[in-house]
């Protein structure tokens, strides 16, 4: 039996923001709910948690009308995590998960049985904020507030969770946590999850199925292989793509197909390796000078790929979260062949982009090495500094970037 089932669903404020949806949602599915903006996304959501009312069409729960639950019964089934966070920032963390057991309170007075304890620690234990039940709301980081909120919604034993852009307010590392433990929780609990999400990236890698909305209609529902092809995508947000397959996991991740640097060419071209936003200064001087600049490997969420991807700048890019390929590897190399320069930044080296420091010591490249000593940078049990103490011996640079930009824009000898 579905646990949601919506039926030719229309919706919205004066004006229908989307009309004809109908998709249904089993247990322990995480269902991502797609669009561009202003496509009805958020307003689907609302009328599916029962916030507004539809204009047609039903929404049912376990085959059970919403306008036939009982509030309190309601809640006792369905969570909701909104897209603008309530103002709690005076209370604990152990008061705002506790106010999830709020369903099971009888209609006068409040306190909270064993059970009810019992269900709140194991709530904060699931999202790992056990260890700040003390703290208040407001001390916490943005994406430290989304978790706690979402214990409070797994505090309430829903079976249907909904999710309003749960990642808006936190950095990546927590988006990324985030959505690892909803779809983790959705896996292990049978909890069925629908979310409104603006990443695709994000979207095919954590959630089982896809609805993508366009022009007030459901245009596809399916697999993130099926939803996210690069025909769907340029019709839906207007951005020709590629689309390609991680080599780990199979699911698809999209990369925006951008125009390259073009016109005349005024200087020799500077590779940068580059990633973890080490290169978010040295990227656009390079590339406001005038130089021809080539960036990676780097993986597909890398805040130094999205820069260069925004100035035009040609990149290596691999998939999310997964290690240099060999396709990767040879294209590297090609690059380095064609460069006057490299540039190496401060960047950690790891198992997985480590191929890319050995491609540099191969290359035969000038080498410039920003960002000083390897030292606590290198995760590869030795292997990286070994790399780099022999770029030295072999005649690299080392120095930092206000430097070696000065010494670019004096010497002119890329002109």
């Amino acid at each position: 039996m579905s646990v949601l089932s919506v039926q030719g669903l229309a919706a919205g404020y004066g004006r229908p923001a989307f009309e004809g949806v109908s998709f249904t949602v089993r247990p322990g599915e995480f269902v991502g709910l797609l669009g561009p903006n202003g496509t009805g996304k958020s307003t689907l959501l609302k009328a599916v948690s029962g916030l507004i009312k539809p204009m047609q069409g039903q929404v049912e729960l376990f085959g059970k009308p919403f306008d036939q639950y009982r509030p309190q019964e309601l809640a006792r089934r369905m969570a909701v995590l909104p897209q603008q966070p309530p103002s709690d920032g005076d209370f604990s963390v152990h008061e705002v998960v506790s106010f999830g057991r709020h369903p099971y309170q009888q209609a006068f007075g409040w306190g909270q049985g064993e059970a009810d304890r019992r269900v709140v620690l194991e709530a904060m234990q699931a999202l790992g904020v056990e260890g700040w039940k003390d703290r208040r709301m407001g001390t916490l980081s943005g994406g430290e507030q989304q978790r706690v909120r979402l214990a409070q919604a797994l505090a309430q034993e829903p079976q249907l969770l909904l999710l309003d852009e749960p990642t808006a307010w936190a950095d990546l590392s927590y988006q990324l946590e985030l959505m690892r433990q909803v779809s983790d929780l959705s896996r292990a609990r049978g909890l069925a999850v629908v979310a409104v999400l603006h990443d695709l990236n994000q979207a095919a890698q954590f959630c089982s199925r896809l609805l993508l909305l366009h022009h007030g209609r459901l245009e596809k529902d399916g697999s993130p292989a099926e939803v996210l092809t690069e025909e769907a995508i340029a019709r839906a947000y207007g951005v020709p793509v590629h689309v390609r397959n991680h080599p780990e996991t199979g699911a698809p991740y999209i990369l925006p197909r951008m125009a390259l640097n073009s016109g005349r060419r005024r200087h020799r071209t500077i590779h940068v390796v580059a990633g973890g936003s080490s290169a978010q200064t040295l990227i656009p001087r390079l590339y406001a000078q005038g130089y021809d600049v080539t960036v990676g490997v780097l993986n597909a969420l890398d805040s130094d790929l999205e820069l260069a991807t925004s100035l035009g700048i040609p990149s290596i890019t691999e998939a999310p979260f997964a290690s240099v390929t060999p396709e990767s590897a040879r294209l590297l190399r090609d690059r380095l062949a064609q460069a006057d320069v490299v540039v190496v930044t401060g960047v950690g080296f790891g198992p997985g982009n480590l191929e890319n420091l050995r491609a540099v010591a191969e290359s035969g490249r000038p080498v410039y090495l920003l960002g000083g000593p390897m030292g606590e940078r290198d995760f590869t049990g030795g292997e990286a500094t070994r790399l780099y103490e022999g770029l030295l011996a072999n005649g690299a640079v080392r120095t930092d970037e206000a430097e070696f930009v000065r010494w670019l824009a004096s010497t002119g000898a890329l002109s």
